[in-house]
């Protein structure tokens, strides 16, 4: 007979159990495909008809609010979010570079990329440039060479978002 210590025996308890574990994880992963093939879970779609008298959730989009100080040297973006749970935080950060009040603005949107990364899959825009407002909307045409590459950055970004 051999004689373990203590601390191996506490090893050789933990490699038995893991392999016990993983013996039953392999056999739910199994049962668990069998009957997915079987036919018995398969995915439906259900028509309006179905869902019509069930009650919904509606989660509020995340909000991006944007305002740049560009008459200050260098310019300050300033950009405010406020996510679905409601607790709000302000960026605020200098531009290094000689820029108008319009392309501060864009700068500024395409700070979207952080709600992305936070996960955000919804967004509320607002912001205190009306030209940038509506050339993204699709009111305005982006007819400006200067803002043309920021136009398109922000509205790849946008499109990354569902439609609220």
């Amino acid at each position: 007979m051999i004689k373990l210590f203590e601390e191996e025996e506490a090893v050789v308890a933990a490699t038995i159990a893991k392999f016990q574990l993983e013996a039953v994880f392999d056999k739910l992963i199994s049962e668990e495909m069998d009957i997915f093939n079987s036919g018995m879970i398969y995915n439906d779609e259900c028509s309006e008809e179905e869902w019509s008298g069930c009650d919904e959730i509606k989660i509020s989009p995340w909000v991006l609010k944007f305002d740049s100080l560009s008459t200050e040297t260098p310019a300050r973006a300033r950009i405010f979010i406020k996510p679905p749970t409601g607790t709000k935080t302000t960026l605020s950060f200098s531009l290094d570079f000689e820029c108008t009040n319009n392309q501060a603005e864009y700068e500024e949107l395409i700070s979207l990329e952080i709600l992305l990364e936070l996960g955000s899959k919804q967004v509320k825009v607002m912001g205190d440039s009306q030209l940038v407002l509506r050339q993204l909307s699709g009111e305005y045409n982006c007819n400006s060479i200067a803002l043309a590459p920021y136009f398109t950055v922000a509205t790849q970004l946008l499109e990354s978002f569902k439609e609220t």
